[in-house]
């Protein structure tokens, strides 16, 4: 049988903030930021405005710990490739409509389509002029997801395979993924489903446990995803939202959360630069295998 909770209770969960002074602030606490990081998922440094050398560096030791690409021993070329910027306020002649409760971007997880995906995300906020309350970032776990559902949906959500379609930087699709994946430090079992609707192909089962899947199968995978995407849309006690102030310094498990951005802001009033962080090794190889693999 299939049973998930939504709930709607306007109690959000609470984003940790850790207060710093300077670079070497930041650095003396990386245990709080990995404490933090391996229960939540997400955090948030604040109270320096780092430069992008700051950045660096800081993002340099966290993946020393964690065995990173982007660590102390990292060669030039994978620094500048790993640096980009965001903010989704970069475009002057775009008329920004969208107010604080509608989506800029869609709720996602980054990268499903990589065999080495995305592992996560040092987000430095440098500017930052839109009203309070608007340009929020939310995100929720996707291992507290998968344990939303019955242990009967999380046995057929396991032995799931979809086929979707998007954009990616490195090849096309369909892309042929598992549903439920273990997380790479954890070993936690979560979602990895695309619920973003600007993909071309929304996610549908593809094979069940190794053998084509049925019309009756197909509607029940579709059916626990519509209640994944309304989980994400509504429950409000499994959210965190990052209520931006410039200078803030985001470190967010990218393989792990769910997030989407949200509107109430111009041109120019949102700009960060984003450090994207892969395997020690790796390469841009992509599920294009109808197996999944």
């Amino acid at each position: 049988m299939t049973t998930i909770t939504v709930k709607s209770n306007n109690v959000e969960k609470s984003l940790t903030v850790i207060e710093i002074t300077s670079i070497e602030d930041a650095i003396s606490k990386l245990p709080s930021v990995v404490s933090a990081f391996n229960s939540d998922g997400v955090l948030v440094l604040r109270g320096a405005e780092l430069s992008l050398e700051d950045q660096i560096l800081f993002t340099q030791n966290l993946g020393d710990i964690y065995s990173w690409n982007f660590a102390s021993d990292a060669p030039q070329s994978t620094i500048d490739t790993s640096i980009y910027q965001g903010g989704h306020s970069d475009n002057p002649d775009k008329e920004y409509t969208q107010t604080n409760d509608e989506y800029v971007l869609d709720w996602h997880i980054e990268q499903v389509y990589y065999v080495h995906p995305i592992l996560a995300g040092i987000w430095n906020m440098t500017t930052f002029t839109g009203p309070n309350g608007s340009g929020d970032t939310r995100f929720v776990d996707s291992i507290e997801l998968y344990g939303l559902y019955s242990e009967n949906d999380r046995e057929f959500l396991a032995n799931s395979i979809v086929v979707w379609d998007k954009p990616a930087p490195h090849g096309k699709g369909p892309f042929y993924t598992k549903v439920v994946d273990a997380h790479p430090v954890s070993g936690l079992p979560l979602l990895r489903v695309e619920t973003d609707q600007g993909s071309y192909a929304m996610p549908k089962l593809h094979t069940y446990a190794g053998a084509p899947a049925t019309e009756e199968q197909i509607a029940r995978l579709d059916e626990l995803l519509a209640m994944l995407k309304d989980n994400l849309n509504e429950n409000t006690s499994i959210r965190y939202s990052q209520h931006w102030q410039q200078g803030d310094l985001l470190v967010v498990d990218l393989f792990r959360m769910y997030h989407a951005v949200m509107g109430g802001f111009s041109a120019g009033q949102r700009k960060f630069t984003g450090i994207g962080i892969r395997p020690k090794v790796y390469d841009n190889s992509m599920y294009t295998n109808p197996g999944g693999e």
